[in-house]
């Protein structure tokens, strides 16, 4: 997966929000998606206890064949990493 990172200045930002619609709507679904997906997992991490979230994000990883590293692992939780630490040690 290739990546492209680009810097615009706030004003050609701006400029760029108020007169390109396609600028506009890539933004928009960006958000949203990201909105729709911090919703779905807040409401899993509310209905699960972090055990159990734990494991089935261990089991996509795999499935996927990524590599987290911890930290991001308990952004993505929303627990310590102390608290996955623990969970960790627990579930070997």
């Amino acid at each position: 997966m290739d990546v492209q990172v680009f810097q615009l200045s706030a004003p050609y930002f701006n400029e760029l929000l108020n007169t390109d619609i396609h600028f506009n709507r890539l933004l928009i679904e960006t958000f949203s998606d990201r909105i729709i997906n911090t919703s779905s997992r807040a409401s899993y991490q509310q209905l699960f206890n972090s055990e159990k979230s734990l494991t089935k994000l261990l089991a996509l990883l795999s499935q996927q064949k990524m590599k987290v590293s911890k930290e991001d692992m308990s952004a993505y939780l929303g627990i310590s990493l102390r608290s996955l630490n623990r969970l960790l040690k627990k579930l070997n």
